[in-house]
């Protein structure tokens, strides 16, 4: 049994996650498929780099799913029992979908999702900092989870939600058959593609700062690398060294 205080502070957070997207009307073109994903039996995972938007997503999902629950597993009690905790805000308050993000900060998550899975009458989606520790349960969980992947903008994404451009999406047969047609109308976004390649990572719309793409690398390096790598302190430095020679690369 979960204490009370602790309830009606997951309760408070999960009130002040849906006030933060109210705003925000834009969806990743990823949305609709993991609507779609919902419907079948199995939890859902959602694996992509940091900054990706996959937090929004959750929130997004939280505020349109009746009797939903979002819960940020940093902000869950030290050692928290997650089947503890979605079974008492199942059983007593009606919960029926769990969006747990950054599911990677409960001890012993896998094993808890299985056990949810196996004895709750609830569905869970999560996400993780760590894509590793999330492809990795796809294997662990089996049959219990699938996984969505959250990639960075499109070309095509990035207009719609910079500059509220419409484009069409294309696929390579017709490019490689109609160009001739095509390039008249999609010459006016051309001028904009440098400007994508610098902001491609969603979370680089409200904060357009090289700093914000050093801040994720550097926690993939630290964070993630030395964790699920196994690396060094020199296997470290190699990869910052590697990932500097690329980006400044002709």
């Amino acid at each position: 049994m979960v204490d009370s205080n602790t309830l009606k502070e997951l309760l408070d957070s999960h009130s002040l996650a849906q006030q933060s997207v109210v705003n925000l009307k834009n969806k990743r073109f990823v949305y609709p498929e993991l609507k779609a994903m919902l419907r079948q039996r199995a939890f859902v995972g959602l694996a992509g780099v940091r900054g990706v938007g996959k937090t929004v997503l959750l929130r997004q999902l939280a505020s349109e799913l009746k009797n939903s629950m979002y819960l940020s597993a940093d902000s869950l009690p030290a050692g928290a029992d997650l089947f503890g905790i979605i079974k008492d805000l199942s059983s007593g308050f009606g919960k029926k979908w769990f969006l747990i993000d950054e599911i990677h900060g409960v001890q012993a998550w896998q094993q808890s999702l299985k056990k949810i899975y196996d004895f709750l009458p609830v569905k869970v989606v999560f996400t993780s900092s760590a894509s590793v520790d999330i492809i990795q349960s796809k294997y662990d969980l089996s049959r219990r989870v699938v996984i969505l992947p959250v990639k960075p903008f499109t070309f095509r994404e990035y207009l719609f939600f910079k500059h509220g451009i419409r484009a069409k999406r294309l696929i390579l047969e017709r490019v490689l058959h109609d160009y001739k047609k095509l390039y008249p109308l999609y010459a006016p976004y051309e001028h904009y593609y440098d400007e994508f390649c610098r902001l491609a990572i969603p979370s680089m719309l409200d904060s357009p700062l090289p700093q914000t793409i050093d801040n994720i690398l550097e926690k993939i390096i630290n964070n993630d690398l030395m964790k699920y790598g196994r690396l060094d302190a020199s296997d470290l430095l190699n990869a910052r060294n590697a990932i500097s020679f690329i980006a400044n690369s002709p």
